[in-house]
């Protein structure tokens, strides 16, 4: 068994050698490959492809934006109301960093030695200021959301409920509901969107149902058919 060992692992270098040869240029026993060039340019193609061969040359057919209004009315209300309610939902966004941080830098203040409260008051006024342009352009909104609408009354609260030394209770909970109309009118957006989605759908029925019938209508005008379902009926 002891002198078995070199042979064996003889044998395994001589045909690790001889493997290796195959793949140097300068060995006689190189394989030297297969010289057929690989074919470029999508020509060669599967056999069961061979139908969609010349698929290059076809021309590029590009499909015509749909006007929304073939949906019907419902439809164009429910993308207006829907996009209305995302610049909305952005307005809402926008007004509570800037709250946030006044009551930040407020709460910072209190323990803070006066040379830092004058930085401090310096930043408090400069959230103030988007505060008060993020609370003016929320109220813009009141042009379609009118003061007696769901989201007016929302647009109304988070404003007038925002003001100058607020306790931490009624930060909290003006943030708090902040968010929660931030929720609420994506629920609605996307209660808008299944509203769209529906109306395409019956579209599209409504297209079927006419094309299948104008196809009935012109088979049963066809002399030829006419004249098959006549020998049937006689049969």
């Amino acid at each position: 068994m002891a002198e078995a060992q070199p042979e064996e692992k003889g044998d395994g270098l001589l045909s690790d050698e001889a493997y290796r040869q195959q793949f140097n240029r300068s060995n006689p026993n190189f394989h030297a490959g297969d010289p057929t060039s690989v074919p470029l340019g999508g020509q060669r193609v599967p056999e069961s492809m061979k139908a969609h061969a010349d698929w290059m040359s076809l021309p590029v057919v590009e499909s015509a934006p749909v006007d929304p209004a073939v949906y019907g009315e419902k439809y164009l209300e429910a993308e207006k109301t829907r996009k209305g309610l995302g610049k909305l939902k952005k307005a809402v966004a926008a007004v509570q960093p800037p709250a946030a941080g006044v009551k930040r830098h407020q709460t910072v203040m209190i323990d803070a030695d006066e040379a830092k409260k004058k930085k401090l008051d310096a930043a408090i006024k400069r959230e103030q200021k988007k505060l008060d342009k993020a609370l003016a352009a929320l109220k813009v909104f009141l042009a379609d959301f009118p003061e007696d609408s769901q989201w007016g009354t929302m647009i109304m609260k988070i404003c007038d409920d925002q003001k100058p030394g607020m306790t931490d209770k009624e930060h909290q909970n003006w943030m708090g509901y902040a968010k929660k109309q931030a929720q609420r009118i994506f629920r609605e957006q996307k209660a808008l969107l299944g509203v769209m989605k529906a109306e395409k759908k019956r579209y599209a029925a409504e297209v079927k149902a006419k094309a299948d019938a104008e196809a009935g209508e012109a088979k049963e005008a066809d002399p030829a058919d006419a004249a098959k379902a006549k020998e049937a009926s006689a049969e």
